[in-house]
């Protein structure tokens, strides 16, 4: 149970944890378009390095097929709900296409949120992707100590001028928080946070056994 959330004073183990506290949806996908990152997170669910491809990467014309059959999928209830689609990694942004892939999701008519670090988002790709129907979820995991014991030194300024940077570009804007023993300290550190920047929300990413988690 090391590193993870304590709940009644005993550490679930990933088995457990990845059983009891797993989430189905059907208005919603997540989809990995490259396993490449600039990061090298332990907990991270993808085999992602910084040295080259881990696996084959969908192209442009593949995704854009993908986000044309999700928007034309019938829900199984026959309700009428928001579609969304998470774009993640890896880290997305190492993709010089990430705009482009953004932009065809959006065009389908489907809520378009983009899940990154933030550190290698860019003022151009933001020109690029405003007014569209596409969010950011960027990693922040608490204050300082703890966002860099997991993204690694040096990284939590930078992050945080990211985050302002793109809620001050006009984008719906949430945090996505590995959570564990160590940072739930910080939750109001997020959350003071969250509501001075601007964040709609925060997602609490759980240890997953996959890649290196």
């Amino acid at each position: 149970g090391k590193g993870l959330l304590r709940i009644n004073g005993s550490s679930l183990n990933i088995e457990e944890l990845s059983g009891r506290y797993s989430v189905r949806s059907d208005n919603v996908a997540l989809i990995s378009i490259t396993d490449r990152c600039n990061l090298n997170c332990e907990h991270c669910v993808a085999n992602a390095n910084r040295n080259g491809l881990v696996g084959k990467e969908l192209t442009l014309e593949e995704l854009t097929r993908i986000f044309q059959y999700i928007s034309g999928e019938t829900n199984p209830y026959e309700l009428d709900v928001e579609k969304k689609v998470f774009i993640s990694g890896g880290e997305p942004s190492v993709r010089r296409d990430l705009g482009d892939i953004a932009l065809a999701c959006a065009n389908e008519g489907l809520s378009t949120h983009i899940c990154t670090n933030g550190l290698k988002i860019t003022s151009d790709l933001l020109k690029k992707l405003i007014g569209k129907k596409i969010a950011f979820s960027v990693s922040l995991d608490g204050e300082r100590d703890n966002h860099e014991s997991i993204r690694g030194s040096g990284t939590f300024e930078p992050t945080i001028q990211k985050i302002r940077e793109i809620h001050n570009a006009g984008f719906d804007l949430f945090l996505n928080t590995f959570l564990h023993e160590g940072n739930i300290r910080d939750m109001d550190y997020l959350l003071d946070f969250g509501a001075e920047t601007g964040v709609l929300g925060i997602n609490f990413i759980r240890a997953i056994p996959r890649g290196r988690g």
